[in-house]
């Protein structure tokens, strides 16, 4: 993208685990957790810079709203946004496995 001057904004949600595969051992596997942990995740923020590209992190919630403004207003960069996540955030609507719709979870009290 750099390269060609293609001006994107990526958003890394960086919970530092395969978190789909988390989910699923915790939901279905009786939360028996196995090779999942990815705690030597690069420091994209550096990376990107290396690279010559904008670069965001965002600690907290709070910085959330601030940093995609920030983002989106360099209209003319590549910019990265490192996001990170709770290790336990799970992603919802998520079907169950030889589940039909009706029995789909729709949110985390399911």
């Amino acid at each position: 993208c750099f390269e060609f001057n293609i001006p994107v904004k990526i958003f890394i949600l960086d919970n530092h685990t395969l978190g789909m595969v988390r989910q699923w051992q915790k939901l279905f596997y009786g939360g028996r957790i196995s090779s999942t942990n990815l705690n030597y995740n690069p420091d994209f923020v550096a990376l990107a810079k290396a690279y010559g590209h904008e670069a965001i992190l965002v600690e907290k919630p709070c910085e959330l709203d601030d940093a995609v403004k920030k983002a989106l207003s360099m209209k003319d960069k590549l910019v990265i946004v490192d996001v990170l996540c709770n290790t336990d955030a799970k992603v919802m609507p998520m079907q169950q496995p030889k589940g039909g719709m009706a029995d789909m979870f729709l949110a985390e009290e399911n």
